[in-house]
């Protein structure tokens, strides 16, 4: 024997038949579970080689059969275990467990690859290998427990109600299509052969003793053939067991549905515990009405009624399965979304997910973050299905709480946003960015959206930039000032002249980050462009007024008088005749109109009235001036006729009349300017 190690945490090291191709193909990670007659199957958590497909591998190793001494029972026993893996593999149907690589064999073991699984709804409910204490039964397969599910392998799970119902239906589904599209009849249900798969889906297995519905009355239990090689006594119906019938029907599988069901709530015992003793079992199926009694107080309603119909002897007193899941019971929003999770159907699944987001809230958070997460993350994967999975994770953001969020959801949500998407995936993400950030911390706005949302602006793909432009407005603080002048404007403008039907979503994104741009590139970059279009639709233009309404709003913009005055209204007048506004419309474009009028006419009279104090400034010092040396004349004509009175006084007099009447002119000139400014 060659070696093949698995890989995984802890010390988990298997020595199996390296000729084993499933075991080549696929690395084993650690032991979780076991299944079949006697726990014969031991079930692994394994990685396939190729693509890292998460998938379980089942592996019986041979010498497991070497104690039971026979060399014939030894192939009895491969041989049923054959037959089941190839029945299972044929018989494709939702409910039955996914055979994903088909069944290898070497000199050492039999081994095959289903969907990833946690274990036998034996393992889950804690039920143990039986100890046999039947000294007539020659063979000892009973005392080897390697197989068996114990010392921690298998974590015991309380299961809710709904997941009962709901796992209970799935088989029950499973049988009817096996009565009625395949014909045959199980004859095998127990707990070990119900498989729980990773999204906690009760699946059916242990096909090694399937009949004909049409066949004749099968070989009873017998003690002295291995246990391997039969199904379980605790589980048979009387009528196979004792032969009271010509002919296996579903019948018998009814009777089985109901002790598994009645296990389900008694910790995973049968009612019947005949411990590989015939006679044990004969006296305690008399017995078997007063025992479902005596745990109907743990059973749902209805369901201990329900059985005792189920287990009667007469095989015409039981109802079929297809009336037992029309109980009121099962008719539950969340069982029905459960019972679609597996669908082969297209259109159910697209109904799943259709209905998701508004049954959420009805989930049990058990289920919420087991079965639904791993069902969105199932379709997240796929580059074709993850557009269905979208809004249910947004719905999962929304319901969950901040702990829910950080540990579980926002893990997936972060290799979603940073992974190659389909551009309508992006584009629906884009369009729920209120849910995106309803949970989301700054460094996840920062660190996986804000590179989701310039990627997209950078991207080739109109529907998908327009898709980020729209939500500018919302994520405006986390964009930085060159980002919005290098990309997001530049953007704006050139879908703006590539398409018609997003004319409206640029320019209202360029309203939006207005506040963002400095004054010289709105005055270089955005009037030029607002001035340089030319439309006639209404919706475009009233988006135009509004980008003229926020530069209006605040001077810091540069709208000076002159640019308005000499650019932008003559621009905007001509809409004014355009037939298509509304009177809405019109009438705020007129309000604009007019509010440019007025900064014009406040920007102008600010500007003259600056100017007309320095005008005036002048005239009073020259007057100053005058009224100086006229005071100085005076002072020397007094001196002067002191000195020669008669010569110089008609000179000084003369001389004085002259200033007197230029500072007269002067003075009148002076108030008419006042005069005037004030009246302005």
């Amino acid at each position: 024997m060659s070696s093949s190690s698995g890989s995984g945490s802890g010390s988990n090291n298997f020595i199996f038949d390296g000729s084993n191709s499933i075991l080549q193909n696929y690395r084993l990670v650690k032991q979780t579970g076991t299944a079949g007659q006697e726990f014969v199957w031991k079930i692994y958590d394994a990685v396939r080689n190729k693509d890292d497909k998460q998938v379980s591998v089942f592996l019986f190793e041979k010498k497991t059969a070497e104690k039971l001494h026979k060399p014939k029972r030894k192939e009895i026993v491969t041989d049923i275990l054959r037959r089941d893996v190839m029945t299972m593999t044929r018989i494709k149907y939702p409910k039955i467990l996914k055979v994903v690589d088909l069944l290898q064999e070497s000199n050492d073991s039999l081994a095959f690859v289903t969907e990833a699984v946690r274990g036998s709804l034996a393992n889950l409910l804690g039920k143990k290998k039986k100890k046999n204490n039947n000294n007539n039964n020659n063979d000892n397969d009973n005392n080897n427990n390697n197989n068996n599910c114990s010392n921690n392998i298998c974590q015991v799970e309380e299961f809710l109600d709904v997941e009962v119902l709901s796992g209970v239906q799935q088989i029950c589904k499973a049988l009817h299509y096996l009565h009625t599209a395949e014909r045959i009849v199980h004859l095998n249900i127990s707990p070990q052969n119900i498989i729980v798969t990773k999204k906690g889906m009760w699946k059916l297995a242990g096909f090694g003793f399937v009949q004909s519905s049409e066949a004749g009355s099968v070989r009873p239990w017998q003690s002295k053939q291995s246990k391997m090689a039969q199904p379980d006594l605790d589980f048979m119906a009387p009528e196979v067991q004792l032969m009271t019938s010509k002919y296996v029907t579903p019948c018998c599988d009814v009777f089985s549905v109901a002790m598994l069901m009645a296990a389900i709530f008694n910790s995973g015992q049968s009612l019947i515990q005949a411990n590989y003793t015939v006679s044990n079992y004969g006296k305690q199926l008399d017995q078997i009405v007063e025992r479902v009694e005596g745990i109907s107080g743990k059973l749902p309603e209805q369901w201990s009624e329900m059985i005792v119909r189920m287990v009667s002897r007469d095989t015409r007193c039981r109802p079929t399965l297809q009336s037992f899941v029309s109980m009121q019971c099962f008719d539950d929003p969340v069982i029905h979304c459960l019972d679609l999770v597996d669908s082969f159907d297209a259109s159910k699944k697209a109904e799943l997910f259709t209905q998701l987001p508004q049954i959420l809230p009805l989930f049990p958070t058990k289920l919420l973050y087991t079965t639904i997460m791993l069902l969105i993350k199932e379709q997240l994967e796929d580059q074709e299905t993850m557009i269905f999975g979208l809004p249910a994770l947004l719905a999962m953001i929304i319901n969950s709480t901040d702990d829910e969020y950080a540990n579980i959801i926002q893990p997936e949500l972060k290799k979603l946003l940073n992974m190659n998407k389909p551009v309508q995936a992006t584009i629906y993400l884009l369009e729920n960015m209120d849910s995106l950030l309803s949970k989301a911390s700054a460094d996840e706005i920062t660190n996986d959206i804000m590179p989701m949302l310039y990627s997209t602006l950078e991207s080739n793909n109109i529907l998908g930039q327009v898709a980020a432009l729209n939500v500018f407005d919302t994520l405006k603080s986390y964009i930085e000032d060159d980002a919005v002048k290098n990309l997001v404007l530049p953007k704006a403008k050139s879908l703006f002249n590539k398409t018609s039907s997003t004319k409206v979503t640029c320019l209202e994104c360029i309203d939006d980050m207005i506040e963002s741009l400095d004054k010289m590139i709105i005055l270089d970059d955005v009037l030029p462009f607002l001035l340089n279009i030319q439309c006639s639709d209404a919706d475009v233009i009233m988006a135009i007024i509004d980008i003229y309404e926020e530069l209006l709003s605040d001077r810091k913009y540069g709208l000076g008088h002159g640019i308005l005055a000499s650019r932008v209204m003559p621009n905007l007048i001509p809409f004014a005749a355009i037939p298509g506004l509304s009177i809405e419309q019109f009438t705020k474009l007129m309000e604009v109109l007019r509010d440019m009028l007025d900064e014009i006419e406040r920007q102008r009279l600010a500007k003259m009235a600056n100017e007309i104090p320095d005008h005036v400034d002048l005239e009073r010092r020259l007057l100053l001036l005058l009224l100086l040396l006229l005071l100085l004349l005076l002072l020397l004509l007094l001196l002067l006729l002191l000195l020669f009175p008669l010569l110089l006084l008609l000179l000084s007099f003369l001389l004085l009349l002259l200033l007197l009447l230029l500072s007269s002119s002067l003075l009148h000139h002076h108030k008419k300017n006042v005069i005037g400014h004030e009246e302005r």
